[in-house]
């Protein structure tokens, strides 16, 4: 996470708008970061033997199985902030504001009729929301969190 907020990236704008519709802003330095993260560990595994080379490998299962679990908690807590909007805030559409069409239409009818007779599976797995944002990136903070914990 500090790695993506402290290197240096292109700022682009996206293809896809918030609520106000307003286009959202990337930075592009993901390269970098991977590059960096994958230097470190081979720095630390084979020059300083700090970590085995071969965890990823060996703990895969338990990588996969975290990894799983993580999805399915974020999911959940996505779902339960999509049902708690506020009505003019649920987004009711098929498809969300983007550059070329940054304000969404009323729902049309068969949209309402739709997201009305969704089952609660259907909401989980469709999305309550079109594109969701936790101020800043939550995968930031999962990374930092619990890919440490996964191997130790």
């Amino acid at each position: 996470a500090l790695l993506n907020a402290f290197l240096p990236g292109k700022r682009v704008t996206g293809y896809a708008c918030n609520r106000k519709g307003n286009p959202l802003r990337y930075k592009l330095n993901g390269l970098h970061v991977m590059l960096i993260v994958a230097t470190a560990w081979g720095v630390l595994s084979v020059r300083f033997q700090l970590l085995d080379p071969t965890d990823i490998a060996n703990k895969f299962w338990s990588c996969l199985t975290v990894a799983f679990a993580m999805g399915f908690i974020g999911s959940v807590g996505l779902y339960r902030n999509g049902i708690h909007l506020e009505d003019n805030e649920t987004e009711k559409y098929s498809q969300c504001s983007t550059a070329d069409r940054p304000t969404n239409p009323k729902p049309s009818q068969q949209d309402l009729h739709d997201w009305e007779n969704r089952s609660a599976l259907s909401h989980f797995f469709l999305g309550q929301e079109i594109n969701p944002r936790l101020g800043p990136s939550i995968s930031k903070c999962i990374y930092t969190w619990w890919v440490p914990r996964t191997f130790y």
